[in-house]
């Protein structure tokens, strides 16, 4: 009978059925457990970036597109949440989804609406 190594405890195990992966029930939900808490640790990452974006589209409707940076902190906004860099001209863009800053004074920021 054929064997195959367990995908999460590196054990060998006969292979009764082509499609098995796990030696044991137990490390199958092991193994669920670790890949949940990745997802989850990954979704806790970007929650910070989304509600950034959503500040942003708040005070972009509301007809600004430069605003001061006390503001936008007082809103919740923080701004080392990003998901990406771009460049328009010679200054960096900070974007956070569908909306992205880039510095417009030591105070001030412009936002822009991203094109996707």
């Amino acid at each position: 009978m054929k064997e195959r190594k367990c995908l999460y405890c590196g054990n060998s195990f006969p292979l009764k059925h082509r499609n098995r992966q796990y030696c044991s029930h137990e490390c199958y939900m092991e193994n669920k457990k670790e890949r949940t808490r990745e997802r989850y640790a990954h979704m806790k990452l970007y929650e910070p970036i989304k509600k950034n974006d959503e500040i942003l589209a708040k005070v972009y409707s509301e007809g600004l597109d430069v605003v001061s940076i006390e503001r936008l902190e007082s809103l919740g906004f923080t701004r080392i949440y990003i998901s990406r860099q771009s460049m328009k001209g010679n200054k960096h863009v900070n974007i956070t989804g569908r909306f992205g800053y880039m510095s417009y004074s030591p105070t001030e920021v412009l936002i822009l609406k991203i094109e996707q």
